[in-house]
């Protein structure tokens, strides 16, 4: 709005709690004159998300780090532990990352497309 009526307006960006920061390369905004295969990350993926190429989304290494925590956790006091809400693909990161644990079971807890994942000892 600032920006419509006066074009020399300088540009204002708003990062909250460094939610630019954490975003993804890839869901960054990009130029449309790029190829599409090029902003949606381009290469194959393997079964474990990450691509063939050895990169990985940084967001997808936070979820892994986050689950390894939480299990780390779990372990620790014995506790079942749950993880926020979460959509359906950062889900899957999870439970993919922890399903060669053998003492630990992963679940999808919740209502509607946001759900949460709790992470406990095998019984």
């Amino acid at each position: 709005m600032m920006q419509k009526n006066d074009p020399d307006f300088p540009k204002v960006y708003i990062d909250i709690d460094g939610y630019s920061s954490k975003r993804p390369e890839s869901r960054k905004r990009t130029s449309s004159s790029e190829p599409r295969e090029s902003r949606r990350g381009g290469g194959r993926r393997n079964s474990r998300g990450s691509s063939e190429a050895g990169e990985s989304n940084p967001h997808e290494a936070v979820l892994r780090q986050q689950a390894i925590d939480a299990a780390k956790e779990v372990r620790r006091w014995g506790e079942p532990v749950t993880l926020p809400e979460m959509n359906a693909h950062d889900r899957r990161i999870v439970h993919i990352t922890l399903e060669k644990e053998a003492d630990l079971t992963t679940e999808s807890t919740g209502e509607g497309s946001r759900k949460s994942v709790v992470i406990a000892l095998k019984k």
